[in-house]
């Protein structure tokens, strides 16, 4: 052992220069090649490697954040697998044959786990390859399912959830997942713009002079009900109000007022229907009530006897 050794150290010192030489240059390679040996995958990214003289693409594994180290002479494919957002604009027509532009926007990231499928069979630019034609397509699909006006207003969401679930189940397909699909605008036509626009504008109206026939209607109704009550409230009044009550009535107001501090003359039975007659003048010193007085007609003469 021992002479191997020392013939190995006889070795060297015979080779010394030569080894130095072989150092520097294995020195020199590993910094000239360290972009191709050292890869540094940063946050939210995922790689895939692809070998040269090893079975092409790894369809199995899938290089996580950090460092990763490979041979030079293998590649290192580096996708972005955030949410990401593009946006597009569609020419489509309508269920009435009308051209209409979309513009759309559309969330998406690759599949982690497919992503070495996605590498081989589509590759870098699979958004242009693959997903916005899809999403052009759905839009077209679905957007020829409704008329103008119903595009213009009313089912907006019904759109925008129909073309969302279709996208989301063909980027599945293509190794991508659809985060979501926003309708950012629909332009129509100017003129179909202005008939819908006029259209919704006579609604309006016919729902105002609906309102307002409405409230007529109940206005007239309203004073109806009260016409109704004050006749029959007049009805019942009259019909309660008999000769003895008002007599009745004229002795109790008779009574009250005899019992004020003022002058005066009471005379019972001498009034038109026997009421009574009071007699008295006004009070002029300003501290007493008012007095009530009534004129006694005189009585035609008696005619002398011849």
């Amino acid at each position: 052992m021992r002479a191997l050794a020392e013939r190995l150290e006889r070795w060297i010192k015979a080779h010394q220069l030569g080894l130095q030489l072989a150092v520097l240059v294995l020195l020199f390679a590993i910094a000239y090649l360290a972009q191709d040996i050292f890869i540094f995958i940063h946050p939210g990214r995922a790689g895939v490697l692809w070998r040269r003289f090893g079975g092409g693409t790894d369809l199995r594994n899938v290089y996580l954040e950090g460092l990763q180290i490979k041979s030079p002479l293998n590649e290192m494919y580096v996708y972005d697998v955030r949410i990401q957002r593009a946006d597009a604009t569609i020419d489509v027509l309508s269920k009435d044959g009308l051209k209409i532009e979309v513009e759309a926007t559309v969330r998406y990231h690759p599949v982690i786990r497919q992503l070495g499928r996605l590498h081989q069979r589509v590759g870098p630019h699979y958004l242009e390859t693959i997903l916005l034609p899809e999403l052009s397509t759905i839009v077209s699909e679905v957007i020829s399912r409704y008329r103008p006006d119903e595009l213009y207003s009313l089912r907006r969401e019904v759109i925008r959830s129909a073309i969302a679930h279709t996208t989301f189940n063909a980027g599945r397909e293509r190794w991508v997942a659809v985060d979501d699909v926003l309708i950012r605008r629909i332009t129509l036509p100017p003129s179909i713009q202005r008939a819908i626009q006029s259209k919704l504008e006579q609604e309006q109206l016919s729902l105002e002079y609906d309102y307002r026939l409405l409230k007529e209607r109940k206005e007239a109704e309203r004073k109806t009900l009260e016409a109704q009550g004050i006749r029959s409230f007049q009805e019942i009044v009259t019909g309660g109000i008999s000769d003895r009550y008002l007599k009745w009535k004229g002795i109790d107001a008779t009574l009250e007022l005899a019992k004020s501090p003022n002058a005066k003359v009471v005379i019972v039975g001498a009034g038109g229907d026997g009421l009574p007659v009071i007699l008295g003048g006004l009070d002029t010193s300003g501290s007493g009530g008012a007095t009530a007085s009534a004129a006694i007609p005189a009585r035609p003469p008696r005619p002398r006897r011849p």
